[in-house]
């Protein structure tokens, strides 16, 4: 789910640490290192970007109780309500 740690942690570290016998499973395991690392660094620049897209059309609007607001009804489902 978005914002949450994987639910599958593979201990990439731990791994190359370990001192693999095996040298193809040791590339392997560097490759996937490095695919994790380029997938996180791509995910936090996409994010920072579309950050930075929507701060620039978004105000920080603040009501009072008493203000009068426009509300938009047309994705509500109103009580005793039908278009059709």
């Amino acid at each position: 789910m978005y914002g949450e740690e994987a639910a599958v942690k593979l201990p990439l570290d731990r791994m190359l640490a370990s001192g693999a016998e095996v040298p193809a499973a040791e590339d392997v395991s560097r490759k996937v290192a490095e695919v994790v690392r380029t997938v996180r660094e791509n995910m936090l620049s996409a994010q920072r970007k579309m950050k930075a897209q929507y701060d620039k059309r978004h105000r920080d609007v603040q009501f009072q109780v008493g203000d009068r607001v426009l509300l938009a009804t047309d994705h509500l489902r109103l009580e005793g309500h039908r278009k059709f």
